[in-house]
């Protein structure tokens, strides 16, 4: 089947707090397999991209792949991800954990 790639992205307005999600499910040709949008409640904009990463990852699951890439914009989650979990933001640690 190949693997597939999770595209995720999230808004965030500090005012409201108000918040998006999306996310992209494509395989290993561009073709789209899969995608959410929803709205949220969050306290910063990493931890929408976190929510994003979760929810992209189940959807995937649901969908019944496990060979996952995962792309977001932002750095700061792409490293705690990657990174010993002393290193990471305390405030994504519960979604990074899920991951």
């Amino acid at each position: 089947m190949g693997f597939v790639k999770v595209n995720i992205d999230g808004s965030w307005q500090s005012n409201g707090r108000k918040v998006g999600v999306g996310v992209v499910i494509r395989n290993s040709v561009g073709e789209f397999l899969g995608g959410l949008a929803a709205s949220r409640v969050g306290h910063s904009a990493l931890e929408v991209e976190a929510e994003a990463a979760v929810m992209g990852l189940e959807l995937a699951a649901n969908l019944g792949y496990s060979d996952v890439y995962v792309e977001s914009d932002s750095k700061t989650l792409v490293d705690g991800i990657n990174e010993d979990i002393r290193n990471r933001a305390w405030t994504i640690r519960p979604s990074i954990e899920v991951i």
